[in-house]
């Protein structure tokens, strides 16, 4: 019994294996797959149609403020149709189940109206190029927890497995930066909720124009959260460093209490896992959920 903990620390400190990239036949890219690795072509029956480009919004002058019209080329179109609690059962196999329980729970003003299907995606040229490049050279390793030689485009547009495919939607492309002010509502069965507001910052480092693998220095994505309401918990920050090897080094991340003005580093569980000592004891009550900047943060372990 006293071998066991040796043991166990000797097989958390082990080398990784690195995996070679598998050969990939990326002439499809730009032909009959978009650039990003989506089919072009739609469907026979017109339901969705075929990618010929997507929409491409000329960047508005500096000195012209950016309103919504600039980026929304459907702002015309109308409902094909609006599923109601009379005809849901017309559409029940397109529902699921928590759709359908909602127009069982409210049938008088839960309503689901549908429109035209449109592929008006589009990214910067910079990362059709680095995407393809990536379907050359980018591997995992360590099951799926390190990602290598990859660097700003889909790290896997022509995907073998479905932790490559977690991976795209990880780094998929969303700008280099962002600013946002998030409301999330937590609504109670009773219709109570608290209005908790924050400011999201995030750099989107490893989609960065000119960054190279060696510069991304094994950071992803930089995200400050900032609450700004309700009062009990504002100037609460979370700062987040999201890694690319998370073997080699789990995701950075610090909470600030503004109550406590005290910093609490939340990464003891993830660093003790890989054989490391632990720099700190983080509890339950300063390891917040840092899976949650909005819909920004790569990775839910």
């Amino acid at each position: 019994m006293k071998a066991f903990p040796a043991l166990l620390a000797v097989t958390l400190t082990l080398p990784a294996l690195a995996e070679d990239p598998p050969a990939r036949d990326v002439d499809g890219l730009g032909d009959t797959l978009t650039p990003l690795g989506a089919e072009k072509a739609g469907y026979a029956d017109g339901s969705i149609p075929a990618w010929t480009g997507g929409c491409q919004h000329p960047r508005p002058p500096d000195s012209e403020e950016r309103r919504i019209e600039h980026y929304e080329p459907y702002a015309s179109d109308e409902p094909l149709y609006t599923i109601t609690a009379e005809n849901v059962a017309q559409y029940a196999d397109m529902l699921t189940v928590g759709q359908k329980a909602l127009f069982e729970r409210f049938p008088d003003n839960y309503r689901m109206p549908l429109y035209q299907s449109r592929r008006g995606s589009h990214a910067p040229e910079l990362i059709y190029e680095a995407t393809r490049r990536n379907a050359e050279k980018a591997y995992l390793s360590n099951g799926g927890e390190s990602l290598n030689e990859a660097v700003t485009g889909i790290p896997f547009p022509l995907p073998e497995s479905d932790k490559e495919v977690i991976w795209n939607h990880k780094l998929r492309y969303r700008g280099e930066s962002v600013r946002r002010y998030n409301t999330q509502l937590a609504v109670q069965s009773n219709g109570l909720f608290t209005p908790y507001r924050l400011r999201e910052e995030v750099r989107f480092h490893y989609n960065n124009h000119g960054v190279s693998v060696a510069d991304l220095d094994n950071i992803g994505i930089y995200v400050l959260q900032t609450v700004v309401g309700p009062p009990r918990r504002a100037g609460n920050l979370l700062l987040v460093h999201e890694t690319l090897d998370q073997v080699r080094e789990s995701r950075r991340a610090w909470l600030y209490s503004a109550g406590r003005r005290r910093v609490s580093p939340t990464t003891t569980r993830a660093r003790a896992r890989t054989g490391c000592a632990p720099t700190t004891s983080a509890t339950a009550s300063t390891a917040p959920s840092i899976a949650t900047p909005g819909s920004w943060s790569a990775s839910a372990r």
